[in-house]
């Protein structure tokens, strides 16, 4: 416990506390050794300081005091501060309480965590008696259903997220005249599709797995992010889970060099191409000078092409993938496989054989279900992506520029 105590500073939690709840969500964990070695002339700590920093901050998210914690090579991410967290600071925020409360913690060796602790479980199950959330976006709740109740509910709402999708194909095939508010449906339309693939991750996340990838799942599906990369993967045909990392991170990158020499600086594609035809707005691109964003100066399309992940789920959905007899077929082949972006096989086609052969033993396929409908579930449903990584690639601006001159001056003979 001595060892525990010495790694532990209140003051720090505290204060990390308070900053996130002033909405601080990024903090630098790189050390002046590591800048040394990176030649970054980013602000550094010590190796101590640093290590100390990481460890605090992974308390606070093991107690369930802040949500969303993410921790790369130089920087740690958090996404919110929890009720919890509201809770626990509402107890210690009065300076002449929290001197009165450290004098009686420095009186016990490791008391300081064993407090933080009781606390932090006191909140969490205050918390779990309140009331839910009321609204949308509850798609969180599925984290807590038994496994079972949780494949039933999916298959409740899979009909649902189709028809809503299909719904805004159709409309979009009449607006011939109007091809930006077309491309908008078009949009919606492939992220309501993306929806129905990350519940599909869901049921083919082995039960071993499932407990601690369905957080991350529940998160994509309200993510455009995320969604937009379950959109480019059923792009990806029968590709090894390594080419299909790779095909992915391209639409991961925050920023991107495009054009001749890598000239211009640019904001991810596919939310950008996203927004661009949403809203109207003022944009800026590395030159400095800003722009105004015109959203009705939309590309015409070929709307006769249907989206891939549109016929996708048309052709699952004719299977029989989405009846709870389906799903529960997909959850016992699947179930026994993981799946990572290390793969450098594609496991998926073997088990989508096998599933088609239990849909028709057990008559779930639909009488409008055709050969094509058997082509496409082989050949374009991806495998999952729960061992994927979909965050975002973070880039400075320092790094980017740096990577058009390493562009630029070969190409000109090095002048």
């Amino acid at each position: 416990m001595q060892n525990i105590s010495n790694k532990l500073d209140m003051n720090l939690l505290r204060e990390l506390l308070l900053k996130i709840e002033g909405d601080k969500k990024i903090f630098e964990t790189i050390s002046d050794k590591e800048c040394s070695i990176l030649v970054s002339e980013a602000n550094s700590m010590s190796e101590a300081e640093a290590n100390k920093l990481e460890y605090h901050l992974q308390l606070l998210d093991d107690a369930g005091l802040i949500d969303g914690l993410q921790a790369t090579n130089n920087h740690a991410y958090v996404e919110h501060i929890t009720r919890a967290g509201h809770g626990f600071l509402d107890t210690v925020r009065d300076e002449g309480i929290w001197k009165r409360l450290k004098e009686e913690l420095t009186k016990n060796d490791g008391a300081m965590l064993e407090i933080l602790t009781n606390i932090a479980k006191a909140l969490l199950k205050k918390k779990a008696q309140k009331q839910p959330k009321i609204g949308l976006k509850n798609i969180k709740q599925l984290c807590n259903m038994p496994y079972n109740d949780r494949i039933k509910f999916i298959a409740e709402g899979l009909p649902i997220i189709l028809k809503s999708a299909q719904s805004l194909w159709h409309a979009s095939q009449r607006l011939s005249d109007a091809p930006r508010e077309a491309n908008i449906l078009i949009g919606l339309a492939k992220e309501e599709a993306a929806k129905i693939l990350i519940l599909m991750d869901i049921v083919r996340c082995p039960p071993k797995l499932v407990a601690t990838k369905v957080k991350d799942l529940t998160g994509w599906f309200l993510s455009h992010h995320e969604r937009l990369m379950y959109v480019s993967a059923a792009r990806c045909r029968n590709q090894t889970g390594k080419e299909l990392q790779y095909a992915i991170d391209y639409d991961r990158q925050e920023y991107y060099l495009e054009g001749d020499f890598g000239k211009y600086i640019m904001p991810n594609a596919a939310l950008y191409n996203r927004e661009r035809i949403l809203y109207a707005d003022v944009v800026n691109y590395d030159e400095g000078k800003p722009y105004w964003n015109d959203p009705t100066i939309s590309v015409a399309i070929l709307r006769s092409f249907k989206p891939r992940i549109l016929v996708l789920i048309d052709a699952l959905s004719k299977l029989g993938v989405f009846s709870h007899s389906g799903l529960k077929v997909v959850a016992e082949i699947w179930g026994n496989v993981t799946f990572s972006n290390k793969d450098t096989n594609n496991k998926s086609d073997t088990l989508a054989r096998e599933l088609l052969s239990h849909l028709r033993r057990d008559r779930l396929t639909s009488e409008g279900a055709e050969q094509k409908d058997v082509s496409v579930m082989h050949e374009e449903w991806p495998q999952p992506l729960y061992g994927f990584d979909l965050k975002p690639i973070k880039r400075s601006m320092s790094d980017l520029q740096e990577e058009q001159d390493r562009i630029f001056y070969p190409e000109m003979g090095g002048y």
